[in-house]
């Protein structure tokens, strides 16, 4: 840190002059005006590279065993998919960590992808549309909801991610429509929640929602 010493004051950052004075500064620069913050990651960063380290070695060893013993099928391929799910799933809630209402969308997203790739890796049964999507919409909708009371969080700082949970639930009553859903209690109560949601949007948080569709899409 550069110091003036007409001034006697310390001076952070890249200067060569007192921004006071203008007198010579002595000493040597300090590039890190803010305090440095540590992140979730750095803060158990040894626990994450424990956990890194364990799922590639029971993942190399699920591929050796079945490699050894191929008549008991190709089910290590579900173990690789199944470490990657998990660490996809993790960084993203790492990375939106901060933002909970972002967080909670992310996350419904990406276990709604998953679970869909994970139908069509298991020869497609249909599960992830039954079951998987509508009680993960379902359950974001309410979390959100909930949160939102619990927390007293402003309407901007979560309305357009309700929005999108809203959204994804009601795809599954395209689902319904179409016929690709067979367990109809999860779809139903989903199509459900999403459109109680929705109207209670359009009814207490209108203004907020057409403000934010204005800001965000230009409109």
């Amino acid at each position: 840190m550069k110091k003036c010493e007409k001034c006697n004051v310390d001076v952070r950052g890249v200067h060569t002059v007192c921004p006071l004075c203008q007198s010579k500064l002595k000493g040597e620069d300090d590039q890190r005006v803010f305090p440095r913050v540590l992140t979730l990651y750095k803060q158990f960063a040894l626990l994450f590279k424990i956990m890194l380290m364990g799922t590639v070695v029971a993942t190399a060893a699920s591929v050796a065993v079945n490699v050894l013993i191929p008549q008991s099928g190709t089910w290590s391929k579900f173990v690789v998919f199944g470490v990657v799910c998990f660490w996809i799933t993790v960084a993203v809630a790492l990375h939106k960590i901060n933002n909970i209402p972002q967080s909670i969308t992310s996350q419904t997203v990406v276990i709604c992808v998953l679970t869909v790739l994970w139908d069509l890796l298991t020869v497609w049964h249909g599960w992830s549309i039954d079951y998987a999507i509508p009680i993960t919409c379902t359950a974001a909708i309410v979390a959100m909801f909930v949160l939102s009371l619990v927390l007293k969080w402003e309407a901007s700082d979560y309305i357009m991610f309700m929005f999108t949970d809203v959204f994804f639930g009601m795809i599954t009553l395209v689902f319904y429509l179409i016929g690709l859903v067979h367990v109809a209690i999860p779809t139903v109560c989903c199509i459900a929640v999403s459109a109680v949601a929705l109207i209670w949007m359009i009814i207490f948080e209108g203004k907020r929602m057409r403000e934010e569709f204005t800001k965000r899409f230009h409109l």
